[in-house]
């Protein structure tokens, strides 16, 4: 039935005595089938159940109000002429040499320090409770002094139990991002911490 509200024949919805299922114009189709429901289930997990229980089982479930069913017919189609476009994308800002995934990280370090150089040189680690949480694995070889991409793969992998997949891609946004903050210099594959 395309007008009947979204209970219909649902097991546990319908009750003889639920004044809504008595006010709905689909009780007659709906009460055979959700009793013959409700008595399958009921069979199913074990459960017997009375004339009695049946009636009670009706009513509405936990504390909420008795609401009165209004079946409104379906709206038409919206026309195609009438659909809207969807709004065009954002476009991200680009940096020469700076990746797509570079630039989310840069987003998301200034989201919790506009001063990473600063903060390095300082020696504190602004990630130590923020994320992303592998910052705090990259801050803390930046404040050790100058690595190797190797040694930041591996710190990743160890200290995160990331795979090699996922350690050796997150290198690779890193080292595209953190020069174009002026944090670090990149020089045969060693992190330069900025002086």
């Amino acid at each position: 039935m395309s007008d009947a509200p979204r209970c219909y024949q649902t097991a546990f919805a319908y009750g003889e005595k639920n004044a809504v299922c008595q006010a709905c114009p689909c009780v007659a189709e709906c009460a055979p089938v959700a009793t013959e429901r409700r008595a399958a289930i009921l069979k199913t997990v074990g459960a017997n159940l009375t004339a009695k229980q049946n009636e009670t089982a009706s009513e509405p479930i936990g504390d909420a109000p008795k609401q009165e069913v209004i079946v409104q017919p379906k709206p038409a189609p919206t026309p195609p002429a009438m659909v809207k476009e969807p709004a065009p994308a954002v476009e991200t800002p680009k940096i020469d040499g700076v990746s797509k995934k570079g630039l989310e990280l840069i987003r998301a370090i200034s989201k919790v320090t506009a001063d990473l150089p600063g903060e390095i040189k300082t020696g504190r680690n602004p990630f130590e409770h923020a994320k992303p949480g592998y910052m705090k694995v990259v801050c803390s070889l930046l404040l050790a002094g100058n690595f190797h991409k190797k040694q930041l793969h591996a710190a990743l992998k160890d200290q995160l139990a990331w795979s090699d997949g996922s350690a050796s891609s997150h290198v690779s946004i890193v080292a595209s991002a953190l020069p174009a903050l002026g944090v670090v210099t990149i020089d045969n594959e060693v992190f330069k911490v900025a002086a």
